[in-house]
């Protein structure tokens, strides 16, 4: 009697032989004792498995074994599966299926489920019923010729009971298949000829319960930005049994949201309103919907962190000629090198005490050595190897100088050698959440007295003579548009005729103020950077003191 319960082991662990999760073995045998030896074909097979509403399809060669299937999740007790095969014509199929535990099932020693218990004995409903090896879903054996076997069953998850090995009789424990246990289906797919081999296809279905919505994310950390959030935060402990699509993050007021699928999950809320406070949740959907909202994030308030400009009209905040000077410093006298001027721009004037950077025309006037210069740098920081100005004797000399504020409210000029007369003049400044931003444009000329263009009824090729002014309309015109508020402009003067003028461009609208741009050379074309207000009408003006000279004007950005 026990040679024959052998006979009979063996004979199911070749034809039912597979590895639940991991691979297919080809094992030798025939399916049945009247199969008619074939050739075992080498094209690829078709599996087709369909499980409620959802159908999974691919190929597997039956060249060397079968690759691993697909894990199918959500198998509920009583749901309904086919399965369906694609055979070579000529070939001997049949198809088997059980359920067996989430551990690997090797072929040659656990597909009987009397022997290890490692597969439930719980009819699966159709399928048909092996006296001593177990319940399982059996396709029989199909004549060669066969070109699709199916196999139709009802799952039946329940508890395999503990048994007693036939052999030795020591007691095999029992394992549940139930609704939410990590249970699979075990699949074996058998191509034989009756005088060759048998290659066997295996793959697991996932049995647990229906998918639900996934779970709550981890609470979000929020970081504030200029008008924007960026939030992170740790995916649910659960998915809902199905893979989560996206997150979505909401904030708790005016319901600003974000989406991200990547991780390290994170994302930015735009158009929150600087100033207010927000905090902000998570919710993660998967393909049942979406889980619950995390617990709210930290509160964060955006702020404008960033630094525009404002221009204003040119105003003088030093001239060591006659006056402003810094406290201390004696009027009338030049700067003699190697020295320096501390000179406070915050709060002074139309700066502000914020002011995180100032724009000034620094002119250079009578000094007394060519091999001077001058560098302009924020109070309190190391002083740079760098030059705003390179003296000349006998020439004025002007440059537009952007320099950042010291920890002070203050700027320092340091010139390194001789005696030389300082003006800075301030035309704007750069302060947080304030002022408008730069847009660069490729350089336009919008000015040419020599010839054009030129002011509607200013004669071309007439030098502008002093004193006198030009009033040039710098918004909607060419790169710039309509609402700019100020304009960089390269001014150049040419052909001056005397030594003693000087030019000043200044918003429209407003008393010229006592600042000049360039200082003028008869014989020299002198060219300045100038950053100047607009005004309301939309226009600046150009003046020359006196003499006559002809003026160049090219705007290379604006502000807005």
């Amino acid at each position: 009697m026990k040679s024959s319960k052998v006979l009979v082991r063996r004979f199911h662990l070749l034809v039912a032989a597979l590895l639940a999760a991991t691979m297919l073995v080809p094992g030798f045998g025939s399916i049945a004792s009247a199969d008619t030896p074939v050739p075992i074909p080498l094209t690829p097979l078709t599996l087709t498995v369909q499980t409620g509403s959802q159908t999974y399809t691919y190929p597997a060669s039956n060249s060397g074994g079968f690759g691993t299937g697909p894990t199918i999740p959500a198998v509920t007790d009583g749901q309904a599966a086919t399965i369906s095969v694609e055979v070579p014509g000529g070939s001997i199929a049949r198809v088997e299926a059980r359920q067996c535990k989430n551990v690997p099932v090797n072929n040659q020693n656990d597909f009987e489920p009397f022997l290890t218990n490692k597969c439930s004995t719980v009819q699966l409903g159709s399928g048909s019923y092996v006296p001593g090896v177990g319940a399982y879903a059996d396709s029989g054996p199909k004549a060669p010729g066969t070109t699709q076997v199916d196999l139709s069953f009802v799952f039946g998850l329940g508890t395999a009971p503990a048994i007693q090995d036939p052999f030795d009789g020591s007691t095999i424990p029992g394992f549940s298949c139930l609704a939410g246990d990590t249970c699979r289906l075990v699949v074996n797919i058998s191509i034989a000829s009756g005088g060759g081999s048998d290659n066997y296809l295996s793959f697991p279905i996932q049995l647990s319960a229906p998918a639900t919505t996934p779970g709550k994310p981890g609470t979000p950390t929020a970081v504030a930005g200029n008008g924007s959030a960026t939030l992170t935060w740790t995916p649910p402990a659960s998915d809902g049994g199905s893979p989560i699509l996206d997150y979505t993050a909401t904030s708790s007021a005016g319901d600003f949201t974000c989406t991200d699928v990547t991780v390290p999950l994170e994302c930015v809320v735009t158009g929150l309103t600087n100033g207010q406070t927000y905090t902000f949740t998570i919710k993660a959907r998967n393909a049942v919907g979406f889980g619950p909202p995390s617990d709210s994030s930290n509160p964060v308030t955006p702020v404008d962190d960033c630094e525009g400009f404002v221009g204003v009209t040119p105003t003088r905040l030093l001239d060591t000629r006659s006056g402003p000077v810094p406290p201390g410093y004696p009027v009338g006298q030049r700067l003699s090198g190697p020295g320096e001027i501390v000179l406070d721009v915050t709060g002074v004037g139309p700066v502000p005490a914020n002011a995180t950077a100032v724009v000034l025309n620094v002119t250079s006037t009578q000094a007394s050595s060519a091999s001077g210069f001058v560098t302009v740098y924020p109070d309190g920081v190391a002083r740079p190897t760098a030059s705003n100005l390179n003296l000349n004797p006998g020439q004025n000399l002007p440059n537009l100088v952007t320099v950042k504020v010291g920890a002070s409210g203050n700027v320092r000029l340091y010139t390194n050698t001789g005696a030389v007369h300082l003006i800075a003049d301030v035309v704007g400044y750069y302060a947080p959440a304030a002022g408008d931003r730069f847009e660069g444009v490729t350089p336009t000329r919008l000015l040419d007295t020599r010839s054009a263009p030129v002011p509607p009824g200013y004669p071309a090729g007439q030098r502008l003579s002093g004193p006198g002014e030009i009033v040039l309309d710098v918004t909607g015109v060419g790169p710039v548009p309509a609402d700019a508020t100020a304009v960089i402009l390269n001014v150049t003067s040419t052909q001056a005729s005397s030594a003693s003028g000087f030019v000043t461009v200044y918003p429209d609208g407003v008393a010229r103020p006592t600042a000049s741009n360039l200082n003028l050379n008869p014989g020299q074309n002198l060219p300045n950077l100038v950053v100047v207000k607009v005004g309301a009408t939309g226009n600046v003006r150009l003046y020359t003191n006196t003499g006559a000279v002809h003026l160049i004007a090219d705007v290379v950005g604006y502000y807005r």
